[in-house]
């Protein structure tokens, strides 16, 4: 896949095992959950590195470009996808929803119940039990509902204590200002032009230096808000 192509979703799926490296970034619309057992990764953000160390589990919406770009050797980890629509149904508290639909990853220390709930769900999935796949929902709401009440403690913004680095640029910063607008105002009657002017730059200027940082212009990036 190029930057500007993506999967609409992988679905309510569960992996395991050593992670692949990307040769480059892709996207789908899907809210996706890395517990890494053992080892760490390193994706690529926009113009941002984030690191995911052993026994954290860490959430991101990958319908934002994302390159998994460096794992240790010994690196065992377990991946969840889970379908946007069913993010938004729960309604979960802002200090981690909302952060990341603002298109930044948030990270958590694990409880020590992560790699066995990981097993479970992997199994569960594998059935054709729909009772099974409603348990493992149950589970993993209250999983990210934890996670948030867990973030909710702590000082500042959730995931910058553990994972990456601020934007290398001045622009990359606006874009990402722009993203944060979007957020907060999805469902108005937004225009480019109304984006660009939050943070005082040229439209025409704005919609490069947003699909620079993010891979995806600014409509489609609102669209998926609206979807």
């Amino acid at each position: 896949m190029t930057r500007s192509e993506s999967s609409a979703s992988f679905g309510l799926r569960c992996f395991d095992g050593p992670p692949s490296l990307m040769g480059q970034s892709h996207r789908h619309n899907d809210i996706e959950l890395n517990f890494i057992v053992c080892g760490s990764i390193d994706y690529h953000f926009g113009s941002s590195t984030i690191t995911f160390g052993e026994r954290s589990l860490g959430v991101f919406w990958a319908a934002m470009p994302h390159q998994l770009v460096q794992s240790e050797p010994s690196t065992f980890m377990f991946w969840v996808t889970l379908p946007l629509a069913l993010f938004l149904k729960w309604n979960l508290p802002a200090v981690l929803s909302k952060h990341v639909l603002d298109g930044k990853p948030a990270s958590a220390g694990s409880s020590p119940m992560d790699e066995m709930m990981m097993r479970r769900w992997r199994a569960d999935l594998a059935t054709p039990d729909a009772e099974a796949s409603h348990i493992m929902l149950l589970e993993l709401e209250a999983r990210l509902r934890r996670m948030a009440r867990d973030l909710g403690t702590q000082e500042g913004l959730p995931a910058i204590r553990n994972v990456g680095r601020a934007p290398s640029s001045v622009g990359a910063s606006k874009a990402q200002r722009m993203s944060h607008y979007i957020s907060e105002h999805f469902m108005e009657a937004l225009r480019v032009e109304q984006i660009a002017r939050s943070v005082h730059i040229h439209p025409t200027y704005a919609m490069h230096l947003f699909r620079e940082t993010f891979g995806v212009s600014i409509i489609d990036y609102l669209t998926q808000h609206r979807i």
